[in-house]
């Protein structure tokens, strides 16, 4: 890699990218300038710690000596952490669903030396198939065009800028409660009523459209929107997606039942989650949804807690080089720990089967290990299986045993990487917690993360690795840490007297006619909008919300809800945040 490479590498993700042969360099001029002087076209690969796809295709390809003197003589290789660098990520990620309307990680792009992307792609095999190319073919054929037809790669490159610069088709009013309806309409054509969420895999959590459900039930008095949110709510916590012994939820699930999940962990989910649980919980007064909230904050605090009192970004998908493994379970192991009355009740309950129920993702076929998961809630599975008190507190104490073995496992590394927003994220729900439960432990645990995040009067910042920012403050942390000093107003009745400097700054830099960028775009090839709702809410629609909520900020926050509503009213599912959002103004 590049010296740069290495005094740059901070973050977990790049820094297991120091040994790689490839020749990689950090995102910034230096590398387009390097590409300019040397006439190259550039590589980026973005991906993140905890991705299993970003380790295989590493471990394939980024290793491979072949790969690494081709990339290295014919391109430019940058190396970008997504969550580092969000902006980034999100201008390549939008170039890679216009280009082939597929998006995930690794991020593959292929840009002029300008940084213009004119083909993108996801993971790619190293070898190729009838079905795909191989990764090196992708390189030869890159290189060959760009040596014999620059000028038609240059010409595409442009055609993708142009179509990737935000709409600029501004409402001149906002929406009557109609859009609510509409949506809600929308929302039940799509849902799944077998085991909740959206239709379609893989299936995401998709907390805004959860928040949204919430927002219904209040606002249109419709019980169809709190069944949707209770049915969601109760599959996620019976599945596989939710880890039944250590607790948290995975990112992820490639199958509808959310039996089978993508393994690794990300705090923003824990924190977005949780907030739906307690929504949940506000509305119906269920215990249940209380306890899940706090099953979450306990994984948090025992798995994602910094020295400094901040949280860890995530936890890897794979451990031991094997995606989910310390996850999963034989029935012989389960019996050699609990035994065979136990361990075979247990199985029975928790859908373990003698030739596993995990599939393996790239040889697709069963492995003889499990994923823990419920088909139906406790309750309902002890009279189905005619299960007395003693059998019941036996399985409570299964659990323990199960856990304990596994912490004798070799754990998934944990991404000790901050980001500024997704603390932010978790100390706004721990906030509503210490609120709605009265638990003075969960003010305590948001106050520290405040108090980290906003001392000593230090500029906001995204980023820190290695003990150092590594990247300053973007739209996304402004606007969650505005969201969580209106939670911890709320929740203390105590003013706070920053709120409206850092509203100002926030608009300040990132709000152009209107829209709100992700960030100055001082090191982009384009300002960067994001406007759809996905497993994380957009910034912008975060920044409209928490300038919703505050006395002075209505007119910033209205003209934000009007460049974006052409957008919102086309696809009112895909825009579940930004309705929270117009909650507040009409």
């Amino acid at each position: 890699m590049s010296d740069l490479f290495r005094q740059k590498a901070l973050s977990l993700y790049l820094q297991r990218h120091l040994d790689d042969p490839v020749r990689w360099w950090p995102w910034g001029k230096e590398a387009f300038n390097r590409a300019k002087e040397l006439k190259r076209p550039v590589f980026i690969s973005i991906g993140y710690a905890a991705c299993h796809w970003c380790h295989v295709m590493q471990r394939e390809s980024f290793r491979d000596q072949e790969i690494a003197t081709f990339l290295n003589e014919k391109f430019v290789p940058i190396k970008v952490d997504r969550e580092e660098r969000p902006d980034v990520d999100a201008l390549y990620m939008r170039a890679c669903l216009l280009l082939t309307g597929n998006g995930g990680w690794p991020l593959s792009v292929f840009a002029t030396p300008e940084g213009w992307p004119f083909l993108a792609g996801t993971y790619f095999p190293r070898s190729g198939s009838r079905q795909r190319p191989g990764f090196l073919e992708i390189l030869q054929g890159v290189s060959t065009a760009w040596e014999r037809d620059r000028n038609r790669l240059e010409a595409s490159a442009r055609q993708i800028a142009r179509a990737l610069a935000p709409l600029q088709k501004k409402a001149s009013n906002l929406p009557n409660k109609g859009i609510f309806l509409q949506a809600l309409e929308a929302l039940k054509e799509a849902f799944d009523w077998r085991h909740g969420g959206l239709k379609g895999t893989p299936k995401f959590a998709m907390p805004s459209t959860l928040y949204f459900m919430a927002l219904a039930y209040r606002r249109l008095a419709r019980p169809e929107a709190l069944e949707m949110l209770e049915n969601t709510l109760l599959n996620l916590r019976l599945g596989g997606i939710y880890d039944h012994l250590g607790f948290g939820f995975h990112r992820y699930s490639l199958d509808a039942a959310w039996h089978v999940p993508h393994f690794e962990k990300m705090l923003y989910d824990q924190a977005l989650i949780s907030m739906a649980y307690l929504e949940a919980y506000e509305l119906t007064g269920r215990p249940f949804y209380a306890q899940v909230a706090q099953e979450i904050f306990r994984y948090v605090e025992e798995n994602l807690l910094l020295p400094n009192g901040l949280l860890a970004s995530s936890q890897d998908a794979e451990s031991q080089g094997r995606e989910g493994w310390y996850y999963l379970w034989s029935r012989e192991e389960v019996r050699d720990i609990l035994g065979r009355e136990l361990g075979d009740l247990f199985s029975q309950v928790f859908n373990l089967k003698t030739e596993g129920n995990f599939i393996d993702p790239v040889k697709g076929r069963r492995t003889g290990r499990n994923i823990i998961f419920l088909r139906a809630p406790l309750h309902q599975l002890i009279r189905e299986l005619g299960l007395n008190r003693a059998q019941v507190q036996a399985l409570d104490e299964a659990k323990r045993r199960l856990l304990e073995a596994r912490r004798q496992r070799v754990p998934p590394e944990r991404d000790e990487k901050i980001i500024a927003s997704w603390n932010a994220m978790m100390a706004r729900s721990l906030y509503r917690a210490a609120r709605i439960l009265r638990k003075k432990t969960y003010l305590q645990q948001a106050e520290r993360i405040m108090h980290q995040l906003l001392k000593d009067g230090q500029p906001l910042w995204h980023c820190r690795a290695g003990g150092k920012i590594t990247c300053s403050g973007l739209l996304e942390d402004y606007a969650w840490v505005l969201l969580a000093l209106l939670e911890a107003e709320a929740t203390t009745g105590r003013p706070n007297t920053i709120k409206d400097a850092l509203a100002q700054e926030m608009i300040s830099r990132f709000q152009k006619e209107g829209l709100f960028y992700l960030s100055d775009g001082e090191d982009l090839p384009l300002l960067v909008h994001e406007d759809y709702d996905g497993a994380v809410p957009s910034p912008p629609a975060a920044a409209t919300l928490a300038l919703s909520s505050l006395p002075n900020f209505e007119d910033p926050a209205r003209n934000s809800l009007l460049a974006d509503l052409p957008l919102i009213q086309l696809d009112p599912l895909g825009h579940t945040f930004w309705l929270i959002a117009l909650a507040k103004q009409i």
